[in-house]
């Protein structure tokens, strides 16, 4: 059965990266606005393939009809790599993430080929680079997804949030989306202390084992809370920073804290 779900994982992969190349070829030239448009909601449906793939069932808690909207900064806190698959399959999004996720076989094509924004934490002078980037995305009217914590964790505590993600939303004067993801069942079991490293990853074992892990699993379940939107010319017009609008969205998310017990 794993070896079948193996196989099937790297299929659909490869299928993903294959039509989101072919989308590039066709759109791209047409309309740079559209083709992002498209782009984020061809990984949309992928990302349900992979949910329904991985068995995840999600309960979702707030406006359901943020699900629709486009040019949301979505905030995020962050525990493995399941939260991307979880929220892609719920907003048509470009996603963000560090450029060492470029060079991970398979899945750092596949998160070229959705044409995922990238930061280069070692290098600091690139970060202009990562601002204009998510700038023009949110001006083009696509969603955009950043996991503020800059790491996953094991939902013990929030860390702080880089603040550098929190410039490109009040260069658009975009709105901004927090939201909370959680854990709360693994093969109908209750998630705790003791069973969260199943679903969480943090860096604690390595990413291809951890998956071959979950591909084992039964069930999931999750819960996402879509907390009310903040409008990021409100802190402009009041003369805050992108501190102040970062620290203002972690007491929002580090409410549900801690997340396991």
């Amino acid at each position: 059965m794993v070896i079948y779900k193996k196989i099937s994982l790297l299929l659909g992969i490869l299928i993903y990266i294959l039509m989101a190349l072919l989308l590039k070829i066709i759109l791209l030239p047409l309309t740079l606005s559209g083709y992002f448009r498209i782009i984020s909601c061809w990984t949309r449906i992928f990302s349900r393939f992979l949910r329904f793939f991985l068995k995840i069932r999600v309960n979702i808690a707030g406006d359901l009809s943020r699900l629709k909207e486009r040019a949301n900064f979505i905030v995020s806190n962050h525990l493995g790599y399941l939260d991307g698959i979880i929220l892609g399959s719920l907003f048509a999004i470009i996603y963000t993430s560090k450029s060492e996720v470029m060079r991970w076989p398979l899945f750092g094509w596949m998160s070229e080929a959705g044409e995922t924004i990238f930061i280069d934490r070692k290098r600091k002078f690139k970060s202009a680079d990562y601002i204009q980037e998510v700038t023009e995305m949110l001006k083009r009217k696509v969603n955009v997804l950043v996991f503020a914590e800059g790491t996953s964790t094991d939902g013990g505590q929030l860390r702080p949030f880089q603040t550098i993600h929190f410039q490109p939303p009040l260069n658009a004067k975009s709105w901004i989306l927090p939201v909370t993801i959680s854990y709360t069942k693994i093969n109908a079991e209750e998630v705790n202390l003791k069973n969260r490293d199943k679903v969480c990853w943090y860096g604690q074992i390595n990413f291809y084992q951890h998956l071959l892990e979950v591909l084992k699993l039964n069930s999931i379940e999750a819960k996402v809370v879509i907390h009310p939107k903040i409008d990021s010319a409100g802190f402009l017009n009041a003369g805050r920073s992108r501190k102040d609008l970062s620290e203002a969205l972690h007491e929002i998310i580090a409410r549900n804290y801690p997340l396991f017990k």
